[in-house]
């Protein structure tokens, strides 16, 4: 049996945006998100309504996630979520974490998100974490699917 993983997150602050950029462009990752570039990241930090959270394990930083509040006062996109290194439960602890700190600091009772169609990996995931498909997208010219989950 393995020990259980333990993620915190916590607003990530303008020195994260270099891990960001390097997590994102790693080669591992690059294929199952839509990369950002650093003037789009500087627009993002600079909009009230999304937030950047660092992933914190006990060897330190290890990985980010980005979300944002929509407009209805309710719901929250988890826009992207990134680890240093995949490790069997830390995507999980991960995404259970970012669960934490949205109901304890946002009050918000929905978490919308999209998946690349061909990443199974993740939607079993997030299946297992309790959310549903709700419909199909595009987003930057792939195939996604729509997921919500309400806490």
């Amino acid at each position: 049996m393995s020990a259980t993983v333990h993620i915190d997150v916590e607003p990530a602050g303008r020195a994260g945006l270099r891990t960001i950029l390097s997590l994102q462009h790693d080669p591992d990752t690059q294929s199952l998100i839509v990369p950002h570039d650093r003037e789009e990241h500087r627009q993002w930090s600079q909009d009230p309504n999304v937030v950047y959270l660092r992933m914190v394990d006990h060897r330190g930083d290890c990985g980010f996630i980005i979300l944002a509040l929509d407009h209805d006062g309710h719901s929250v996109e988890l826009r992207c979520i990134v680890l240093s290194k995949t490790q069997r439960g830390r995507g999980q602890a991960a995404i259970v974490a970012a669960e934490r700190w949205i109901r304890q600091k946002t009050g918000r009772g929905r978490i919308w998100l999209d998946v690349s169609d061909f990443n199974s990996r993740a939607q079993l995931i997030y299946e297992g974490l309790g959310y549903h498909k709700y419909g199909n997208g595009v987003r930057a010219g792939k195939s996604v699917l729509l997921y919500e989950k309400h806490l």
